[in-house]
This record gives C-alpha cells, structure tokens and sequence, in this order.
C-alpha cells in the first residue's frame, strides 16, 4: 500500500497478511521488518518514517531505526519530522504533533468526533452526545463526553467528569435553568449535571428507575431512552426494556414514582427511543417492536384510579401504524401527533377524544404527485420529525437525507441529499432545532451539519423585536431577518417616502428579507422602515434598517 525511496535504497510496505516492510536490494526484495498496522511510508531524504495504528518509527537515510513513538490507538496515516518536531496526520484526531515526549493536537473548530448520535437544542447552546445504540437497541458501551456549542464556540466535557457514565443518548434541559440538564443513558441510568458536573447519578438504588429486567440479578443495566419536562416542571423518563413500571417521573419536589403499563406483554426487547409530552399532558413513547404506548397519569400521581393507558400497533382501528418500530413522534402546534416508523410517515389527528374511543386510528398523509396520491415520504424509515416555529416538519430518514414540508405536509419546501446540498451523508440519525434562531442542526453518520432556517418560536407580542445585520454593510450578501414577531405577522418594508420595497409574512416569529425591491432590484443606501402587524391585528410595531452599499 505504500512505496518510498531514501538514499538509493526503495523500501516497499506489504499490507496483506500479517504487514510486511521489505528493501529492494540487487533486484530481489528483502524482509526488512514486520511492523503491524502500517498505513504509510514516507521519505523526505533525510528520515524514512513508518506511520501505523499504534506507533511511528523513524529511521535515518541508512535505514537505521532512530526512534519509535507509540500511542495506543494513534492512527497514523502520515509522518513529517521537522526537527525535534513530528507531524502525525491522525484518522481521527486531526494534526497530532509530537515534540519532548509532549503531545498537541491540532483540529478544526467543531465537535470532538464525527460519529456523534443525538443533539438537543438550549438557550444559545447545542449539546452533542456520542452514546449508541445498535439497531437492536444493545449497548454500544462507548465512554464518552460530550459537546457543547454556544454558537460560536465548541467545548468538549470529558466522561472523566461525572464518573466515565457510558452510552449518553439523549438530552433533557430543565426549562428553569439551562445549564441543568439530565442525560440519559442506555445502561447506566439517568445522569444529572449543573454546570456539567455531575450532581446524581440515578438507577435503582436510588430513585424508582429498575434494572432492564434479565434472568441475571447480578447484571444491571438501566436503560434510558430518553426524558422529558412536562409544563409543571416535572420530569418524565422512559425506563427501556422489559421491566414492569416504563413510565417513571422525578417530581419537581424531588420525589420519585413509577407507573405500570397494563397493556405490556413483557419481552425482553424494548428498546424506547424517548419520550414526548402532548399539549393534554399525554406522555408518548415509541419503541423499538411495540408500537407506541401512551400514558396519562390523571390529577394524581398517588391514585391511579384516573389513569388512562393506550398502546398504538399495526392493528387497524388501535392505532393504524405501518410498523410496529416507532423511531420518533412529535407534536405540533394543533396538537397533532406526527408519527415516524420503519416503514413510513402516519399522522394521528384525534388526540383529544383517543381515551375515551375504541377506534382510534393514525393515517398517511396523501400527496398530489404528477396527478396521482401517494404517501408523503412513502415506505422510508424516518428516524426524526422536528416541528419548527412556522409549525412546519423537519423528517431525518435512514437514507433519503432530510425533507422539510410545509404545516399539512402537503408541499415540501426543501429536500436535502448530499448530492444537491452540503449534508455530509444521506443517513441522518437526528435533528434538532435552536427556537431562537431558527438554525437547523442535522447529525449524519458523518458528521453534524447545520442550515439557518427562517422559522424561529414567535412570541406572545412585539417586545423585542429587531433587525439583523443592522446596519447592512456594503460586503454583506445574505438575507436580513426581522426577529421577535409573533407567528403570521405581516410585514411591509417601505423607504423614508413610504414606497412599499417588499412584503412578506413572518415564519414563525422571524420574517426573512433578502435586501432586494419586489422588483427584483438590490436596495439602495438608506434608512428602511420595516412595519408589522400581526396575524389578528391587535399588535403593531415599527423598526429601521440601514442600508449602505
């Protein structure tokens, strides 16, 4: 796999077998050593360098070895030596450079590794985590940290700081205070940090989280799904596999409590991919081969005389589901549950009335396609449904990139692939939206990459609302948005003569301009008046853009 001469002599790197080096010495090839792992040999004319998985050897222009530089699991593709300086080329770790027995490495601005699994979007914060799952909901066992973007800067918590807690998942962010947050794990239990430091790390033997239930009492495993805070400031956990109470709650006092699940037939193969809260207070979890279960605890968490229970499947009138594997379920703003499975896309319109009727069935959202209806997204696997602040729906599909539609799903606005756009991979495992800014995270089996979206959450009036950039310097060419309005909102954007310049209704709480005239024309130097109403007239605004060209 590699070749390089120094002083004459043509050394040659065999990568089959067991890794071979050989010299090339009166036209017959020579054992010269038997390194393992080699990726690349290099010569400059003055130093031979052999780069492998766990070492770098350096040799002089005789082929002599001078030096090996070990590190388990460096992955060395290149070696430069400049000096007492060596420039390591890493697979995985960026630039690594060795100087006195010191290691430094040098990477881009970005998250630690490229493989991470899921995201969650805080106030000016985005937290990556690096735990897994396979696809059969087992533990990957991978002891990581994780990221945090301030949307300027990347900061990376090692696992050494709460305890080497293994396989984070997931995300929950307490609504009172951001930087106290829970992670959950698959197979450790439930991780509570302030400031990310670890406060409480939650299983059985000290809240009412239980083991995954296996016919060995000495293996523990707690396998959380994921956790969410209902509007009391509750927070819900969704207790993974086969175990008797899935449905746990950490009350805002502090106190713990579970619930049964009376229409579960235990299996030991539950995996739960998290758990969404509805505007009724219903608690949805999907899972990985039960379809959905649903869970309201009534106006008590003491009785259960007023728990309601449902369990959505493939059986026509419980549930409609196109497949009994559930990745993901979101709720929008008509509360409308958006059902993404193995197998397809299924809305369940009726949440309000689903207790109390024997008939409750989700269905696909038929499309005009060239004069003929066919299911939105058809038969691909979604692995997430995001509703932004305009109430339109971001899908993350196994293998068709990601789509984003209008609020009914009747029209897609955008569909991203990595063919016609910058997404690294068209396997996107999760997504994520940041409400104030409307920048859209996506995470690939390469890597993370985000789009500034135009919706952002609107607001409950016109407090705060602004333009940016303001001013619009003459090297600026991308759009100009109006932040802080409610959803609808008309907006009019006139010049100081009150000549109407551009229109437009707000996404959400955000209208976006792209500094050009109705007409088309790129807009003058000079101070713009930017007028909002909003959707039910009662509200009114008016703010200044200054333009400079």
């Amino acid at each position: 796999n590699s070749i390089a001469t120094i002083n004459g002599n043509v050394i040659a790197n065999n990568s089959e077998g067991s890794n071979k080096q050989y010299l090339l010495k009166n036209s017959n090839w020579e054992l010269l050593h038997s390194y393992s792992g080699v990726n690349k040999i290099k010569s400059d004319g003055e130093n031979l360098t052999f780069s492998a998985n766990n070492n770098v050897y350096i040799f002089d222009n005789d082929v002599k070895l001078v030096e090996t530089i070990s590190k388990s699991s460096l992955g060395a593709k290149s070696t430069i030596v400049s000096n007492s300086r060596k420039l390591i080329a890493t697979g995985t770790d960026g630039l690594a450079i060795y100087e006195n027995g010191n290691w430094k490495y040098v990477v881009p601005e970005g998250p630690h590794k490229n493989y991470a699994f899921r995201i969650k979007t805080g106030p000016k914060k985005l937290y990556v985590v690096y735990g897994y799952y396979s696809p059969g909901y087992a533990p990957k066992g991978r002891n990581m940290g994780y990221d945090i973007f301030d949307t300027k800067d990347w900061s990376y918590i090692p696992s050494s700081n709460f305890g080497n807690v293994q396989d984070l998942v997931n995300v929950a962010i307490d609504p009172s205070n951001p930087d106290h947050i829970y992670m959950s794990s698959w197979g450790k239990g439930l991780l509570e940090l302030q400031d990310n430091e670890r406060v409480e790390l939650w299983d059985e033997t000290n809240s009412t989280i239980q083991n995954q239930g296996e016919v060995d009492p000495n293996y523990k495993s707690y396998r959380i799904g994921g956790s969410a805070f209902d509007e009391d400031g509750n927070l819900w956990i969704a207790n993974g596999w086969d175990v008797d109470k899935p449905f746990v709650v950490r009350m805002k006092n502090g106190d713990w409590n579970s619930f049964a699940f009376d229409r579960v037939s235990h299996n030991p193969g539950y995996g739960m991919a998290g758990i969404v809260i509805d505007q009724n207070g219903n608690k949805w979890i999907p899972t990985r081969d039960s379809g959905i279960w649903i869970y309201n605890e009534g106006d008590s968490f003491d009785s259960t005389g007023d728990d309601k229970m449902l369990k959505f499947s493939t059986s026509e009138n419980s549930g409609n589901l196109p497949d009994m594997r559930v990745n993901t379920v979101a709720i929008d703003k008509n509360n409308v549950a958006w059902i993404g499975t193995k197998l397809g896309l299924v809305i369940f319109r009726d949440i309000d009335e689903m207790f109390e009727s024997n008939y409750y069935k989700a269905e696909p959202i038929i499309i005009n396609e060239d004069g003929v209806g066919k299911k939105l997204l058809g038969n691909q696997t979604i692995n997430k449904i995001v509703v932004d602040g305009a109430n339109n729906k971001w899908f993350a599909t196994e293998s068709g990139g990601v789509y984003y539609t209008s609020a009914n799903g009747q029209k897609t606005i955008h569909h991203f692939t990595e063919e016609n756009s910058p997404l690294l991979s068209n396997q996107i495992y999760d997504l994520d939206i940041d409400p104030e800014t409307g920048m859209v995270y996506f995470v690939t089996s390469k890597g993370l990459v985000s789009y500034k979206g135009n919706a952002t959450v609107g607001g409950d009036g016109f407090s705060k609302v602004y333009a940016y950039p303001n001013p619009v310097r003459p090297d600026y060419n991308g759009d100009i948005y109006i932040k802080g309005l409610t959803d609808k909102t008309n907006v009019k954007i006139t010049d100081v003569n009150g000549n109407l310049i551009f229109e437009t209704t707000s996404q959400g709480g955000q209208a976006v301009w792209n500094g050009r005239s109705l007409s088309g024309y790129k807009a003058s130097s000079g101070v713009y008046l930017v007028f909002a109403v909003s959707e039910d007239g009662k509200d009114t605004t008016i703010t200044k853009i200054l333009i400079v060209n």
